[in-house]
């Protein structure tokens, strides 16, 4: 058991703001299923762009897999976009809370929180340049991931 509950594959998301497609993340998730390799549970990260493109997605895909968002403080703290994604296919929202949010501290927080509840780690970056794999929220949790001993998964754009 994991700190996600009894589930055994429990996949974190963690996606670039910017340049993560909805083809993306969608054939990923087919993926999944046509491989017959569905997660007990996923985790996102709650936040506009990839993650909330992510949550669609697995919504959509996914319907059956239990679904849990993070965020650094507050739902409503988020963006609008982001919110009605929440609402739309989330089981449960742990909200962290953190007095200094939106400080890059709260989102690096919320991201270890994603990796330690996992098992498995897909990280959607918005381009295809591989030099940059380790940089920025999501290059930070793959690496954080890995040295955590998760299996990771990093999906760059084609």
């Amino acid at each position: 058991m994991n700190k996600a509950g009894n589930h055994e594959r429990v996949v974190a998301i963690t996606a670039s703001r910017d340049g993560v497609t909805r083809e993306q993340v969608q054939d990923e998730f087919q993926k999944m299923v046509d491989n017959d390799w569905i997660p007990d549970c996923m985790v996102f990260g709650g936040a506009q762009g990839g993650d909330t493109i992510a949550l669609n997605a697995a919504g959509r895909l996914l319907p059956s897999v239990y679904k849990i968002v993070i965020v650094p403080c507050r739902l409503t703290d988020q963006p609008e976009e982001a919110i009605r994604a929440v609402r739309g296919h989330t089981d449960k929202v742990i909200e962290l809370r953190h007095r200094d949010f939106p400080e890059p501290a709260t989102f690096h927080q919320r991201n270890q929180v994603m990796v330690h509840m996992s098992t498995h780690v897909i990280a959607f970056y918005g381009h295809n340049d591989q030099s940059k794999k380790n940089k920025g929220g999501t290059g930070g949790t793959a690496l954080h991931a890995e040295a955590c001993h998760k299996k990771v998964k990093r999906i760059f754009q084609k």
